[in-house]
């Protein structure tokens, strides 16, 4: 499936070259702005300079823009990354964009703006992708799913396998190139491919927080704490989804501890306390990497991102969904990490009554072991990792994996029931977990905090 830079391009993305270019567009892709229902972003590499990058875009194939390209690169590598800001578009509308430089264009393909009330939609979610076989065979069921988007939650490709922590790390930008180059033949092409950010986003030699060839090829938001620019939060429907930086907080891995110079957890608060008051939001899915609650024994459990479970409850967060652990888990719904119930595979359950917590770190990394017995160890200052009883785990599946999320708005002008169904789907495609949400809701109001 993958495409390595360098190559050119067949089907769709056919390039017509001018006389004397050698130069295709190199894995397009689609981000978002603060606004997905009016600003999106387009991204696409080339494998050296190239003249006047840009992007043609309108409602129909006369276009209507001409939007020139920013282009950055990383140092010591010659591909360049061009990406393209677009606002100032309608919600819930179909455009048709190409990519031209050195007189050329590719062939049109559409993205869609978020829609401006709530439609039903499915999204994707999973981390700790690489470029392996198993990362092959769960884009293909991505690729089958068509999701309206994917949130990523880090350890994207491993560029750096030493996560920028050991000696002697170094970056293969090459391997950058080919997850790009997968995930745009998968879905990103059209729709967005979101990420937070994992260890191995912290690369050796990639600037004091080793984030800059992240930010280089990765187009964010942009909305997220200042100085911090791996946080960010958007809406699309009535589903509000916020990416936080663990390796802020990690007490497993401190490498980035203090990246967000105190500020992450005031960031969080008020972030998701807006989203909870705010009544076009029904359901809150937050994001990162360390595990809050995860049995697998490799890393376990993350206490230093459990110091943000309170706000969790505080405000109502539906599901928490990391990677870290290359496993499938599901804990019950949980209030300050205490079960309030066990909910079987297949059952529906009232939103209100306590946090989801999912790992989804199966999506194509090395599988890691799972303790026979759902027990957990939980990282705790100075490294120190404390057995302790999982009574919350709920589900569990050591192979390749992600998660298929199906949102089904509520019904009239005065509301309804909306449902948020996470289906857990191997890397053959067969689904083998299954949990339902649901919430009440007003249109005219907040969302209501008793369960349906």
């Amino acid at each position: 499936m993958g495409v390595v830079c360098g190559a050119v391009t067949t089907g769709p993305w056919r390039w017509v070259r001018p006389a004397g270019s050698a130069t295709p567009p190199l894995a397009p892709r689609i981000g978002w702005g603060a606004d997905p229902r009016t600003t999106l972003t387009i991204s696409w590499a080339t494998d050296r300079p190239v003249r006047d990058p840009g992007v043609d875009i309108g409602v129909d194939d006369s276009f209507g823009r001409v939007l020139a390209a920013d282009t950055r690169t990383v140092p010591g590598w010659p591909v360049n990354y061009h990406r393209v800001t677009v606002d100032g578009l309608e919600a819930g509308r179909i455009y048709r964009y190409r990519i031209r430089h050195d007189g050329a264009a590719t062939p049109a393909r559409t993205v869609h703006t978020a829609p401006a009330a709530p439609e039903a939609f499915t999204f994707a979610a999973y981390g700790d992708q690489g470029t392996t076989d198993g990362a092959e065979r769960v884009a293909g069921v991505l690729a089958g799913a068509a999701p309206a988007f994917t949130f990523c939650l880090g350890d994207l490709c491993y560029a750096d396998p030493s996560g920028g922590v050991l000696p002697g790390g170094r970056v293969d930008h090459a391997v950058w190139d080919r997850w790009l180059a997968m995930v745009s033949q998968a879905t990103a092409a059209s729709a967005a491919v979101l990420p937070a950010v994992g260890n191995h986003e912290i690369e050796t030699g990639m600037g004091p927080w080793g984030y800059d060839g992240f930010l280089a090829r990765i187009a964010l938001p942009g909305n997220g704490l200042a100085g911090l620019p791996t946080t960010w939060s958007a809406r699309w429907g009535n589903v509000a989804l916020v990416a936080a930086d663990a390796n802020d907080v990690s007490r497993e891995i401190t490498r980035n501890n203090g990246v967000g110079g105190g500020g992450q957890h005031g960031w969080l608060e008020r972030t998701l306390a807006g989203l909870r008051a705010d009544p076009a939001v029904d359901w809150i899915v937050v994001g990162f990497h360390h595990c809050a609650y995860c049995t697998n024994t490799l890393h376990g459990s993350d206490g230093g991102v459990r110091r943000w479970v309170p706000l969790f409850d505080r405000y109502g967060v539906d599901l928490v969904i990391n990677g870290h652990n290359h496993c499938y888990e599901r804990t019950h719904p949980l209030r300050a990490g205490v079960p309030v119930a066990e909910v079987a595979s297949g059952a529906t359950w009232g939103a209100a009554n306590g946090v989801t917590y999912l790992c989804a770190g199966g999506g194509g990394g090395q599988t890691y072991p799972m303790s026979a017995a759902p027990m957990s160890t939980v990282t705790i200052d100075g490294g120190l990792r404390v057995p302790e009883p999982a009574p919350w785990s709920a589900a569990r599946y050591n192979d390749h994996s992600l998660l298929l999320v199906d949102v089904e708005p509520g019904q009239g002008a005065g509301g309804g029931a909306t449902s948020l169904t996470v289906r857990a789907v191997s890397a053959a495609g067969a689904e083998f977990d299954r949990l339902t949400l649901l919430r009440r809701t007003d249109r005219r109001g907040a969302a209501d905090p008793a369960a349906a």
